[in-house]
């Protein structure tokens, strides 16, 4: 296996400032780059945290092309605009109103993980540390939900000591990524994932199916969710985010969360 990474402009060793349109143009740079090479093959594409989203754009931009197998999401967040509320270093905007509606204003609609995985063609596999404390393990289900809503084959994996960025110290990050792989080798490439669209909430914070442990998550043929009760109410968490998502005025944010438990 090969693994090809990059450094968007903005970051690292790469200059520029970084946008949404040029991080994306970097991400498509890279896989022309790949195609004319001799080490193209089967193709996964791995995001983590803001990378989630870069991912999940690049992974839109090219769904038709064979080679791309699956996409892989590490601490994914349903958009800028949710995530930033959660993000430890926004807090102390939400004791300030008018400095946090200029925020929020700024970030706008950028980044919309749960739209742009609406383009996406291929199984989807969702990681995400219970000690996250940048972003909360619930944006992460969120964006399981919106794939599962898309009709793709998509997997959530809890894992259980991880915080936002060790995931790779802990045994079952390695177990979900050989077994998501095995299981897209096996089954082989659908050629339309979205032949045969899964049960899903019907919006993207108003239910989160059923978090899989690291080691029970179902099939590709085994995806679809539980079906929830009419009238049953929202997980609190998500609850919050809908909420949220909904207020106009008032310097009310999320509650913040708990302090990161140290491992």
């Amino acid at each position: 296996a090969h693994v090809l990474a990059l450094d968007y402009r903005g970051f690292g060793d790469s200059t520029g400032w970084p946008t949404q349109d040029g991080l994306i143009a970097d991400t498509m740079l890279l896989w022309r780059w790949l195609k004319s090479s001799d080490v193209a093959g089967e193709v996964y594409i791995y995001g983590s945290s803001l990378g989630s989203a870069v991912a999940t754009a690049m992974a839109a931009s090219i769904s038709s092309d064979a080679d791309l197998r699956g996409l892989i999401l590490e601490a994914p967040f349903p958009d800028l605009h949710t995530a930033v509320q959660y993000h430890p270093t926004s807090r102390i905007f939400t004791l300030i109103p008018a400095v946090r509606r200029k925020l929020l204003e700024l970030v706008g609609n950028a980044w919309n993980t749960t739209e742009m995985i609406t383009d996406v063609r291929t199984p989807v596999l969702v990681m995400h540390g219970a000690k996250d404390g940048d972003i909360p393990i619930h944006l992460g289900q969120a964006v399981y939900a919106a794939a599962l809503r898309a009709g793709l084959p998509a997997r959530f994996v809890e894992l259980p000591l991880s915080d936002h960025d060790n995931q790779h110290r802990f045994g079952d990050w390695l177990e979900a990524l050989t077994d998501f792989i095995d299981g897209v080798d096996e089954q082989g490439r659908a050629a339309n994932a979205k032949s045969a669209p899964a049960q899903a909430p019907s919006t993207t914070l108003d239910a989160v199916p059923e978090v899989l442990g690291a080691r029970k998550y179902p099939s590709f043929e085994d995806r679809k969710p539980q079906a929830q009760a009419p009238g049953a109410p929202m997980p609190d968490k998500a609850s919050q985010v809908a909420a949220t998502a909904e207020a106009e005025e008032g310097g009310a944010g999320p509650d913040a969360d708990a302090p990161r438990e140290e491992l």
